[in-house]
């Protein structure tokens, strides 16, 4: 079953997804930061890979060097607030995080006002990349994730970097295709919107009253999604 959640028609959301944040990132977690504060949501959606890599057992300040956790922790907890993130490919046990940050590990149902939502990070929509598929069953599943807990930090982010390094991650060469394919299908089965991350590459789709949404990546286009006054806009930060 999918997780829920329902959220009034008069909020402010922002949706971001892919600033694969690193030992490098700091312009980065500068940049959102301004973006969270002239947005001023009253909910934000990580829709994945906000970090290049991350372990959700560890704690905050071993994979997050500039202190971006502790500021969405403290945001959220400055008014009735909340910050949910759901994980992407290049994280892993999110679950154990025990933080005020709420997460999500493969895909939301979200009821936006009247609008019903599709939101994921979008690298489970190619069922055909056998590859991939392995490479998810293998490090994603319970035992894989509690087994990672006993491996040395050092070696365990060494081991997660020869993954990335060698591609052992979806495939995205025939989309936006692909994902306007799933949102088509979405939309039959009830969703009015469908938003995704992963493919890197912002993208708008209407169709009648349904809109599917990529929100493209912050790391390198600045790319992000806000939801306000019931109505939804794809930005860049310039």
């Amino acid at each position: 079953m999918h997780p829920y959640l329902s959220i009034s028609g008069d909020k402010t959301v922002l949706f971001v997804s892919d600033l694969h944040i690193d030992s490098n990132g700091r312009e980065e977690t500068e940049k959102i930061k301004r973006v969270i504060e002239a947005v001023n949501p009253d909910f934000i959606f990580i829709a994945g890979d906000l970090f290049n890599i991350a372990f959700g057992w560890m704690r905050s300040a071993e994979y997050d060097n500039f202190g971006f956790i502790n500021y969405l922790e403290k945001w959220s907890k400055s008014g009735e607030r909340r910050v949910i993130w759901l994980e992407g490919n290049h994280e892993f046990g999110l679950k154990y995080l025990k933080d005020t940050i709420d997460v999500v590990e493969k895909e939301l149902i979200l009821n936006l006002g009247s609008r019903k939502i599709y939101l994921a990070h979008g690298d489970l929509i190619n069922r055909s990349d056998i590859k991939y598929q392995i490479f998810r069953f293998l490090t994603k599943n319970r035992v894989s994730v509690f087994a990672a807990r006993f491996i040395p930090h050092r070696l365990l982010f060494m081991l997660a970097s020869i993954i990335i390094d060698k591609n052992l991650t979806a495939d995205c060469n025939d989309l936006p295709e692909r994902t306007r394919e799933f949102a088509k299908d979405c939309f039959k089965k009830g969703f009015d919107i469908v938003i995704l991350g992963h493919t890197h590459k912002a993208d708008v789709y209407i169709e009648d009253k349904h809109c599917y949404y990529n929100i493209g990546n912050f790391m390198e286009h600045k790319d992000y999604l806000v939801y306000k006054n019931e109505k939804f806009s794809a930005d860049r930060y310039i």
